[in-house]
């Protein structure tokens, strides 16, 4: 969603290969496509489960 939201808003040029989002348990490199599917290159870890209780 991130990436996502950083190429709609213009913060990143359309042109990029893929948007580098920086998190928590580290750096995650994903693809948007010209239909707006998001690809995660690379792999991804888990760094916790997390409960929210309204």
């Amino acid at each position: 969603a991130a990436a996502d939201a950083a190429l709609a808003w213009g913060l990143v040029p359309q042109s990029v290969e893929h948007v580098i989002v920086h998190m928590d348990g580290g750096d995650a490199r994903v693809r948007i496509s010209d239909d707006r599917r998001a690809t995660l290159i690379g792999p991804a870890v888990f760094i916790a489960s997390v409960s929210v209780h309204a």
